[in-house]
């Protein structure tokens, strides 16, 4: 172990604070750990407060803004999901977009905690979820006008179907 961790290189590994209160850090403007970035890139934060509760982080870069009007308004997007991307049972969603090259370009993430009381990550979303973080994003969005020669402004209107991921029962 490193004689002094403030300036130890690997300093990052070895802080043994919660996820949740580096993140917190992160965002606080208020706090030596502000990163300015970060909290830009953020457009939804919900920390996990209790027990049952579900830690959301939703970002989007500047330029991830910028496709998502390109590739995103008014076409289709696609919905990438990864389960259990750290220890923490933390699941991550991937908007993208298609480009001219058939490419998928990154609109936006959506990384969420699966609830407390699942056994598996994958048993942490829904539809609801993800429709809820979606709608954040789209909110987050704004609008643009629809044309340069028009004042009506019009919000981000990506084309998505998500199936039901429950069962119907009978």
């Amino acid at each position: 172990m490193p004689r002094d961790l403030a300036t130890s290189q690997y300093c990052w590994l070895l802080i043994v604070q919660k996820d949740h209160i580096n993140l917190h850090e992160w965002l606080d403007r208020d706090s030596p750990q502000f990163n300015k970035t970060l909290k830009k890139a953020i457009f939804h934060y919900v920390p996990r407060t209790k027990h049952e509760g579900r830690l959301k982080v939703c970002i989007a870069t500047s330029e991830m803004k910028a496709a998502a009007w390109k590739y995103g308004h008014h076409s289709q997007v696609l919905l990438d999901g990864t389960f259990g991307i750290s220890d923490k049972k933390m699941l991550l969603f991937i908007v993208m977009g298609i480009d001219k090259a058939n490419h998928g370009v990154p609109l936006a993430f959506l990384l969420f905690s699966a609830l407390a009381l699942n056994q598996k990550t994958a048993a942490g979303y829904d539809t609801d979820i993800l429709k809820r973080l979606l709608n954040a994003w789209r909110s987050a969005m704004g609008t643009v006008p629809i044309s340069k020669s028009s004042e009506s402004p019009s919000p981000l209107h990506p084309l998505l179907s998500i199936q039901s991921l429950k069962p119907h029962l009978q």
